[in-house]
């Protein structure tokens, strides 16, 4: 990459490299296809991988920002792994369980490559045919069993095998189903952007820094758990009336503050009239974005200053707002862990669903749910609130004790805000974006609708949105464009460009006119492998 910021594109040298070793794996996988007997196919998963690994790579020719080149590689880099493993098993491997004589095996030591943990024994002689490492482990119940005339001193597994974790490993929860950890390790290496060899050993300062900073975040959660969270004993304040000696000085105090005048460094409020510009926000259509930025605020909206802006959800711009990325991620986790409880208030007609402000909903995820803060002030009352508001969800959804809440940062685990939709449901959601699989999204579905490159193909969504709009009824002027679209036959790009700048226009002037606030405008749907 020529620049950190803006765009860039991966020099010639790397990418020829990384094409060289793509197009050879790829003429190796239709040399496997030929050898095949006449009738068979290939696992449908190789087509699937192939494709997703020739437009990943093809991807790598578009300029693009620093991070998501970086996700582009890592793209590359895993779907080259994927279809590596899939065909050195087909090939090599799965041949020798069948008891296929393999010249080139190794009858002492498994091949050089990554093994596992079994307790099956007949899975443990597939493996051993095949040359793959592996560790038996026996099972717990074979001892009421057997009867044991001998005991023996096991082997050390920090004799055989690296125990300490790897430096930068995230840590991946822990699920009952073989199937769901194996979905959720592939989740995570979406969103990782970053590609680390797994052979490599572990520093002692790092693993040190992982295992004491682990087992910190255990007895955090754990101290939480037990005896709640931690609240200061509250000293009685002195007096605060004109008779008290502290009143003077407060006085002293106010007079150099308004002398000073006001704070440069104070924490504007965002405009969300204007983008969100994060990695994890989508990219903004233009015409869209810019109508939302013009809109005339010059004079109160029709709905009048009054309306309070309430939202049954956070809004994705609130999760991805914090500049801090510590604040980011404990947005995400407190999410999370309350997005089933949140989702159940909606659903339950006999649960409260009112819909919380934006404070309140920075609260929650901050996971402040739980009545705290010194008796009379407005974060005291926002907790109360928010704690009658949603125990009666948290108990629904089992959640009996709030006392883990807010989690110690210590014990937050890093994520990205794509891998929010990915716990929700992996297929639906590959669906909705026009997927059908979670290898990835073709390339032609995210340049559909108002987001297609040309204009005339952007043309009959912008005819359908005038048609809708010809029958609002709203306290702003419709644009002449929209007026006479019905009846027009004749289309050239400049004419539907300058439809589509008042169709966003009036939508965002008559969304601010009829509640207030800033519009819900379409953004592209982006193209990058887990998103």
């Amino acid at each position: 990459m020529t620049l950190t910021r803006g765009l860039g594109r991966l020099s010639v040298q790397r990418f020829s490299t990384l094409s060289l070793h793509v197009c050879a794996l790829i003429n190796e996988y239709e040399q496997y296809a030929k050898s095949l007997p006449t009738g068979t196919t290939p696992s449908p998963l190789f087509p699937q991988l192939v494709q997703t690994l020739r437009l990943s790579l093809e991807r790598l020719r578009i300029l693009a920002t620093y991070t998501r080149m970086q996700l582009g590689v890592v793209a590359v880099q895993r779907e080259y792994l994927e279809l590596t493993g899939l065909l050195r098993y087909m090939m090599k491997y799965k041949p020798r369980m069948e008891g296929i004589e393999d010249p080139n095996v190794n009858s002492v030591h498994p091949d050089d490559c990554i093994g596992c943990f079994t307790d099956d024994p007949h899975l443990a002689q597939l493996l051993w045919k095949a040359r793959l490492p592996y560790w038996f482990i026996r099972p717990l119940k074979a001892f009421s069993d057997e009867n044991i005339l001998r005991v023996v001193v096991p082997f050390a597994a920090s004799e055989f095998l690296e125990m300490n974790p790897a430096a930068g490993f995230s840590p991946v929860a822990a699920m009952d189903q073989l199937d769901d950890r194996l979905r959720l390790l592939h989740r995570c290496t979406q969103n990782t952007p970053w590609y680390r060899n797994p052979f490599e050993a572990a520093s002692p300062n790092v693993a040190s820094t992982s295992v004491a900073g682990t087992s910190r975040a255990r007895r955090a959660v754990e101290q939480s758990a037990i005896a709640g969270p931690s609240r200061k004993v509250s000293v009685p304040a002195p007096p605060g009336g004109r008779g008290s000696p502290y009143a003077a000085a407060r006085a002293q105090s106010k007079a150099q503050k308004e002398a000073k005048g006001p704070n440069p460094n104070a924490k504007v409020a965002r405009d969300k009239f204007l983008h969100l510009e994060r990695p994890e926000m989508p990219a903004t259509i233009t015409p869209w974005a810019t109508a939302l930025a013009a809109i005339n605020r010059s004079r109160p909206p029709s709905c009048g200053i009054d309306l309070p802006q309430r939202y049954v959800l956070p809004e994705p711009a609130l999760l991805a707002s914090p500049e801090d990325e510590t604040r980011r991620h404990m947005f995400y986790h407190h999410y999370r862990l309350l997005r089933d409880a949140l989702m159940f208030r909606l659903a339950n007609p006999e649960v409260p669903h009112a819909p919380l402000s934006m404070q309140e909903w920075r609260d929650v995820l901050q996971g402040k749910v739980m009545t705290q803060g010194k008796p009379g002030t407005r974060a005291q009352a926002r907790s109360v609130s928010l704690e009658d508001l949603l125990r009666p969800a948290f108990k629904a959804c089992g959640i009996d004790t709030l006392t883990e809440f807010p989690v110690p940062s210590e014990a937050i685990p890093a994520m990205h805000m794509h891998a929010l939709l990915g716990w929700i449901d992996p297929m639906s959601v590959a669906s909705a974006l026009g997927g059908e699989a979670l290898i990835g999204l073709d390339i032609r579905k995210s340049q559909r609708g108002l987001a297609a490159l040309g204009a005339m193909d952007r043309l009959p969504y912008l005819l359908h949105a005038a048609g809708i709009m010809r029958d609002w009824s709203v306290p702003c002027k419709r644009p002449d464009e929209i007026n006479t679209a019905k009846g027009r036959t004749e289309w050239d790009p400049s004419a539907v460009r300058q439809l589509e700048r008042r169709v966003a226009q009036y939508y965002t002037q008559s969304f601010y006119e009829l509640f207030g606030c800033a519009a819900v405008v379409p953004m592209r749907l982006e193209h990058e492998i887990g998103t």
